[in-house]
């Protein structure tokens, strides 16, 4: 018992010193800035991305994407139907398998929520946990794709080609490096967890709308980046994350530019204040939801408990309980699930931590909140995914690639073998 003391109490002390340290280099940078060698080549986008880019660039670029995403996806398709067919003794064609391999656990609740929609009796009264935005995008997909789970398919390669476009333009902005760029890129689609994209889950969704969020925010487009922010938070409840990285940046842009008299403030800041709104919107939106189907404004909350046994806890007595699970007789579930989300944890933090003094401090304040949030749950059996959604571990890991170029072979083949091996715990069912 002591052993899972000192793990929960490691766990604290990381989470508590990485804070006080993010938190010292963001108010050093509000405070001093221009003066401080933090953040100083990467504190403001001086030019809209747009101007960097093109029309016939940014074309070139999306279809060199959509080509990079869609090989990629069609090779881990691939390596599933390999490595099923081989463990079941040739269960049949690709098509045959494809759903067989791929339908599984949260992909049956989207798809029923695509056909059906939110209903407030029966047991898929419990699938309004799930948040709307994705459903609701293969609801219209299914107007081009009639099968349902193809439609979802369909959704989530675009937004994953979209995701990945989105990243590129952002990174080499702003680092003015197309290389670290691609790289950023290649970690997104290498990640051992990135075959959630490709799938009917909502994490190529989310992406899109955080990436686009950030994309928009670091030019002091405020407007179009609150607007994606609340489709985030439509998507999953870490969206409303993004309204710390935002309030944040629209701080930092501005400090400078306060002007004189009472009415002047309020003129400059009221838009800004109404456009930071816009995230937190998207959990209203989903509030009322919750209100017009059952009646109760917080009716989800009950059914995560009643359904899936699942509430907001303390992180770290939950990563201590994790570690705890790793030791359990069910190796499957031991290596795809407990695991991964015991050691993604410490090696999360080990990466924005060392990336402090890298990148935009918005990225950093993010990465922050989203992984605390992200070990909040009591029942935690989807860590490694929503790690998936966490963007910035993928400049991160870009950046960390680029200072040790020795290493960055190794790194691909790692992280190329641990995604073959989670897809394969995938499909026996230890991997959600």
């Amino acid at each position: 018992m002591s052993y899972l003391l000192s793990i929960e109490f490691a766990s604290l002390l990381l989470i508590a010193c990485s804070g006080l340290y993010i938190a010292w280099i963001a108010c050093h940078q509000l405070s001093w800035l221009g003066k401080s060698n933090v953040d100083n080549h990467h504190v403001a986008l001086s030019a809209p991305i747009t101007s960097q880019f093109s029309w016939k660039k940014n074309l070139t670029l999306l279809l060199q994407i959509l080509i990079v995403v869609l090989l990629s996806r069609f090779v881990i398709y691939l390596v599933a139907y390999f490595s099923f067919s081989v463990i079941n003794e040739n269960a049949g064609g690709f098509s045959d398998l494809f759903k067989h391999i791929w339908w599984r656990w949260d992909s049956f609740h989207y798809i029923n929520i695509a056909n059906n929609g939110y209903v407030a009796e029966g047991q898929d009264r419990y699938l309004l946990v799930f948040y709307p935005l994705y459903p609701m995008l293969i609801a219209i997909m299914k107007g081009f794709i009639a099968d349902t789970f193809y439609a979802g398919v369909a959704v989530s390669l675009i937004n994953l080609t979209l995701s990945c476009f989105f990243l590129f333009k952002l990174v080499a902005h702003e680092f003015n490096d197309e290389s670290t760029a691609w790289k950023t890129v290649k970690y997104l689609l290498l990640f051992p967890f990135s075959f959630f994209t490709a799938i009917v889950y909502t994490e190529s969704t989310f992406l899109l709308m955080s990436i686009a969020c950030f994309y928009y925010m670091r030019q002091g487009l405020w407007w179009q980046a609150g607007c994606f922010g609340l489709l985030a938070a439509l998507t999953r409840n870490h969206g409303v994350l993004l309204l710390a990285p935002m309030a944040f940046e629209m701080i930092r842009q501005h400090q400078a530019q306060w002007p004189e008299g009472w009415g002047a403030k309020i003129k400059f800041i009221t838009p800004k204040l109404l456009a930071l709104a816009l995230i937190p919107s998207g959990i209203i939106l989903y509030l009322v939801l919750n209100k017009w189907v059952t009646g109760d404004w917080f009716r989800f909350l009950d059914y995560q408990k009643e359904n899936w046994h699942n509430g907001f806890g303390y992180f770290a007595e939950n990563v201590s309980a994790i570690f705890d699970r790793t030791q359990d007789q069910n190796y499957k579930m031991a290596a795809g699930t407990w695991w991964p989300t015991f050691v993604g944890f410490f090696l999360s933090i080990a990466l924005i931590v060392t990336s402090i003094r890298k990148v935009p401090s918005a990225y950093v304040i993010y990465s922050f909140c989203y992984l605390i949030i992200s070990y909040s749950p009591t029942w935690l059996l989807s860590g490694p995914r929503y790690l998936m959604g966490l963007f910035p571990l993928f400049i991160f890991m870009a950046l960390w690639a680029k200072k040790h170029p020795s290493l960055e072979n190794t790194l691909d083949i790692a992280l190329g073998l641990f995604l073959t091996l989670f897809v394969v715990l995938f499909f026996h069912s230890a991997v959600y």
